[in-house]
């Protein structure tokens, strides 16, 4: 398994916080966000990484080899990553993850997480599945919209808070979808 983390973006919404320091490499609890989710991923004993980078790739690809040397890092630069949106950093990375016939675990690079997510997503049944947190969330957030089968039917920020999969328990759970194509 391989680990694709989503990092061009360039952080607009948080003004000056991210003037001098990309958004990933911000302290949580004395740690950078980044630094949390490499060693999630270490735990479960995932040493390759894709990055998709843009906006201060520098700083991103200076940390991860000063701090985890032992990573096997793939950089995927995404040269209009201010005009652009996860879905094409993932589009980008078409030619360099279809040849591996492997699996990927796709995560945000600005998700605090820690290693029971990574370990509840990994160890799933399904071909494909989604680690889901169900509680409060605000317009800013990636939400989910289920079904009566409690099935996902639509991913994404557009759906209104009050519409989204939220207080309907707690903790991360792993929910199965249809596995999406790659065109």
């Amino acid at each position: 398994m391989k680990a694709l983390i989503l990092v061009a973006g360039n952080s607009r919404r948080m003004g000056d916080i991210t003037k001098e320091l990309h958004k990933t490499l911000l302290p949580v609890q004395g740690r950078p966000i980044l630094d949390r989710m490499l060693r999630a991923l270490k735990k479960a004993n995932i040493n390759d990484v894709i990055f998709v980078g843009g906006f201060r790739q520098d700083q991103i690809d200076t940390y991860v080899r000063d701090h985890f040397p032992e990573l096997e890092i793939t950089w995927v630069f995404n040269p209009i990553f201010g005009e652009t949106n996860t879905a094409y950093s993932v589009f980008l990375t078409r030619d360099t993850v279809l040849p591996l016939k492997d699996d990927i675990l796709l995560i945000n690079g600005d998700v605090v997480l820690d290693s029971r997510c990574i370990l509840a997503t990994t160890e799933a049944d399904g071909d494909t599945v989604l680690a889901v947190r169900f509680d409060r969330c605000s317009e800013e957030e990636v939400k989910v919209r289920l079904n009566e089968k409690q099935v996902i039917t639509e991913i994404g920020k557009h759906i209104p808070p009050v519409e989204a999969a939220a207080g309907i328990g707690r903790g991360e759970q792993a929910l199965k979808r249809p596995a999406p194509r790659l065109v």
